[in-house]
C-alpha cells in the first residue's frame, strides 16, 4: 500500500471545523475507512483552534490518538505562531513526535 492510500484529506473548500465534532465526523470517517493519516488545510479549522486557551487543539489531538490517526495540518502558521508564544510550542513539540505535523505543502508530510 502507498501512502496516498493511506491518506483521508479534507478539502481546502470545507467550512471552517469549530468544534469537536466538526472533527470528529473526519475522523470517524478516516478510521472507518481503514486510513492513517487525516490531512486538514489551515482554512478548513476554524482560528480558535490555534487559541490554545479554547482547549479545541487538546480535545482533537485526544481524539486523533484515541483513534490512533496521524494528523498533518497544512497552511502558513507564521501570524499565529508571532501571535503565540503557547503555539510556537505547540506547533513545535507536534512536529518532533508522531502523531501531528504542522507542514506548508502536503509533500511535506513525514510519517
Amino acid at each position: 500500500m502507498n501512502t496516498s492510500d493511506q491518506i483521508y484529506a479534507v478539502p481546502a473548500d470545507h467550512p471552517p471545523m469549530a468544534k469537536v465534532g466538526d472533527f470528529m465526523d473526519h475522523i470517524g470517517t478516516a478510521a472507518f475507512e481503514g486510513k492513517t493519516i487525516l490531512v486538514l488545510p489551515k482554512s478548513a479549522i476554524d482560528p480558535t483552534f490555534f487559541d490554545l486557551r479554547s482547549g479545541l487543539a487538546g480535545e482533537v489531538t485526544q481524539k486523533l490518538v484515541n483513534y490512533q490517526l496521524k494528523c498533518a495540518i497544512i497552511g502558513d502558521f507564521q501570524t499565529e505562531i508571532e501571535q503565540s508564544n503557547a503555539l510556537r510550542n505547540y506547533i513545535y513539540e507536534c512536529n518532533q513526535g508522531h502523531h501531528i505535523q504542522f507542514v506548508g505543502h502536503q509533500d511535506e508530510i513525514k510519517f
